[in-house]
Order: structure tokens, then sequence, then C-alpha cells
């Protein structure tokens, strides 16, 4: 387990390097962000666990593990469920702040379930034929219950896509820190992929596009590939891919698509 913060000052930027600190970026620094945006993989049938070898996202609550142990049945939950040596993240780790993410490898897998939400099931044991445990990042969202899901100028709010842009890139830096890498057992390679889908887009109400397009700015500002499941949203997975083709061939930058999100707050939509 190694806890990543984006907290940084001038005098502890030395100190901060060695625990854990990469420093924020502020709108500017993302505006002018000149990083291809890297390919973009969306598949609405393969899942995130199916990604073994990159770089796995936890849809976090800010106190880990969520409701694991009292009934919480959604993606974190479903997680830690299966790979129960997960939960003792939930005595050590304290609440998670805005710039925040929670590093794990080691959580090997026990069970198989199906279906999803209320209608999760266990679905017999895992086979111990597995490939050694995937790294995963815990990163909590935005919790956009009390604006109803009409709420995406509210999303599109420059303090609000600045804080869902940080979160993930705490998340996403694992090979920018050295230390975090030997303890996780990468010293000789840390993933280039990496693996998520519609982080908060369910109870939390998040817009799913522009979640997508959040993350991808993110991993590629990281410069990391992603692999997004859709979750059987079909259609939003043959957007995102045509998407990738087209800023490919475009040479489209993070910053160009960051200022093509800020304008559309400025237009209020």
């Amino acid at each position: 387990i190694f806890r990543v913060s984006l907290s940084s000052s001038a005098k502890q930027r030395e100190r901060d390097a060695e625990s854990g600190s990469l420093g924020r970026w502020d709108a500017t620094r993302w505006q002018e962000c000149d990083k291809p945006l890297r390919p973009i993989k969306a598949d609405p049938k393969k899942v995130i666990d199916d990604v073994n070898d990159g770089l796995q996202v936890d849809f976090a609550n800010m106190y880990i593990g969520g409701g694991v142990l009292s009934g919480g049945c959604v993606q974190e939950e479903i997680r830690f469920s299966v790979c129960p040596e997960l939960t003792v993240s939930m005595l050590i780790c304290e609440v998670l702040k805005d710039d925040e993410a929670i590093l794990f490898r080691g959580g090997l897998r026990i069970a198989k379930t199906r279906g999803y939400a209320f209608n999760l099931e266990y679905d017999g044991v895992f086979s111990d034929e597995q490939p050694p445990p995937p790294f995963l990042a815990a990163i909590d969202a935005c919790d956009y219950r009390g604006w109803g899901r009409g709420a995406l100028g509210h999303q599109l709010e420059p303090a609000t896509m600045l804080r869902e842009l940080e979160k993930a890139r705490a998340g996403f830096s694992l090979h920018q820190f050295a230390d975090a890498s030997e303890l996780l057992g990468a010293t000789k390679s840390v993933p280039g992929v990496v693996a998520t889908g519609n982080w908060g887009c369910g109870a939390f109400l998040g817009n799913r596009e522009l979640k997508s397009l959040e993350q991808w700015m993110v991993a590629s500002a990281c410069g990391m590939e992603i692999f997004y499941s859709t979750f059987g949203d079909q259609g939003l997975a043959r957007s995102l891919n045509r998407l990738s083709e087209d800023f490919s061939k475009g040479g489209t930058t993070v910053g160009q698509l960051y200022r093509v999100l800020s304008s559309l707050s400025r237009a209020g939509r």
C-alpha cells in the first residue's frame, strides 16, 4: 500500500518527492500541456479486471473500502470482497483528501461473482492458476447526488473539473515514484496502460462522457495509454474509439482538449 499526495511547497519539495508528493497542476498547467492524447481503447464487454498487466482503477469511496463491511455491492465493494486482503487498508488509511490516492499491489483474488449491485451473486472459487496481482489505484470521485442528473454545468466548472483531473493524476502516476515502484514490486516494469471506466458515474451521478475525457487527459499527461470499459454502453465505446482515431490523426494535445472543455463551461453548457 502506497499513499500518494499532490500537496507540495517550495520548501518541502525535496522531502515530499521522497514521501510520495507530485505537486499540484493548476488550470494554466493543464491548458499548456502539450503532450499528445495517447490511444484509448474502449470496450463495452471487457471489464477492468480483465486487464491484468495494467494499472487497474478502484472507484473508491473517500473512506477506502466504502461499504464492503456493511452491505455495499458496487465496484469498490465487489473488488474488496473478492480480494479480501485489500481490507487491511481500511485499518491504516485515513480519509482521502482531494489530492490523494492509494496504490495497491498484492491483493489476491479468491472468488468469482456475477451480476452487479443488488443482483450480485457469488459464482464460485477463483482459479488458483492466476497471474501476479495487478496494480490498483484507488481514487474517489466527486459526489453529484445533490445536483441531479442535469448538473453537467456544475461538473464542467473549472474548480470541479480541476479536482477530478488532479485526483486521477494522483492515482495514475505510479511510474513517477521510484520508492512506490520498488515497494509494490515493480522494479523492472511499471504498467503502461490504465484500465478504467465510468468512474463516479453510478451512485455519484457523474457524466460518463466527461469522466472518460478527464481520465483520458490524465492518462496521456502521465504518458500512459488507456483501456476504457464502458460497462455495456456500446454507443460510448464507439464514440471514444472514433475520437481516439481522429485525435491521433490530428495530433490533438491534452491542453487542447482541456481548453475545449473549459470553453463549454464558459458557454454554460
